[in-house]
């Protein structure tokens, strides 16, 4: 679990095993912890009412669980798009076998 969790933390790195996110830096120093905040740029393709971009998103650490649970928000702006305040919320869970890593519940 712990080699998933430092995963999850070193956003710097997050482009190297995610495909989606084009780049990704911390605006910060020191350990991942409630009010780190982030820097991640991400492809969206064009839909019938929005272009395609590249949203910006500026992420902050509302709440943090060693090992278990993290959830950040932050606004998302690209071009003709623009999202307030998106939710990300990522929980770990050990199994047998590894790690469940649930695709993130997203909200805007």
């Amino acid at each position: 679990m712990h080699k998933i969790w430092k995963l999850q933390t070193d956003v710097a790195n997050w482009p190297s095993w995610q495909p989606p996110v084009t780049s990704a830096k911390r605006l910060d120093h020191g350990p991942f912890r409630k009010n780190s905040q982030f820097r991640w740029t991400t492809p969206v393709p064009e839909t019938e009412v929005t272009p395609a971009t590249t949203l910006v998103i500026t992420s902050t650490v509302e709440q943090i669980r060693n090992s278990r649970c993290i959830r950040w928000t932050g606004p998302a702006i690209g071009d003709g798009l623009t999202i307030d305040r998106g939710v990300h919320v990522w929980t770990f869970t050990k199994v047998k076998g590894g790690v469940l890593v649930p695709r993130p519940a997203k909200s805007s």
